[in-house]
C-alpha cells in the first residue's frame, strides 16, 4: 500500500486521502490484525510534484486473524472508499523516517 508521506486526512477532487508516516501507519494497523512488514519512501517523479514523497508499505496478517477479514482491515486503514494512491516506485531513496 502507498500513502503520501505526512500525517492526517484530506479531501482533494472529492476524494478522501490518508497521509501517513511509518509511525502513524503502524499505529493505524495495530487494531486491524495487520503488521507492518516493510516500509520505504519514494520520491514523486511527476514534474509538478517535485519534493513530495510517498510512504510505501507491505503489511501481513498477524497470527490469530483469518484472511477473510483482510479486506475489512484494509478498509479500516485506507478509509471507506478504499482509495490507494498510486506510487511511483522507480526512484527509491533511503531515509530515517
Amino acid at each position: 500500500m502507498s500513502f503520501k508521506h505526512g500525517i492526517g486526512e484530506r479531501i482533494a477532487g472529492g476524494r478522501l486521502f490518508s497521509d501517513h508516516t511509518k509511525e502513524s501507519l503502524c499505529a493505524a494497523l495495530r487494531s486491524t490484525g495487520l503488521a507492518l512488514t516493510e516500509a520505504w519512501l519514494t520520491n514523486d517523479v511527476r514534474a509538478d510534484r517535485s519534493g513530495q514523497h510517498w510512504l510505501n508499505a507491505i503489511a501481513t496478517s498477524t497470527p490469530g486473524f483469518g484472511a477473510a477479514t483482510d479486506a475489512h482491515r484494509l478498509r479500516t486503514v485506507l478509509g471507506p472508499k478504499g482509495f490507494w494512491p498510486l506510487c511511483p516506485v522507480s526512484v527509491l531513496f533511503s531515509a530515517d523516517y
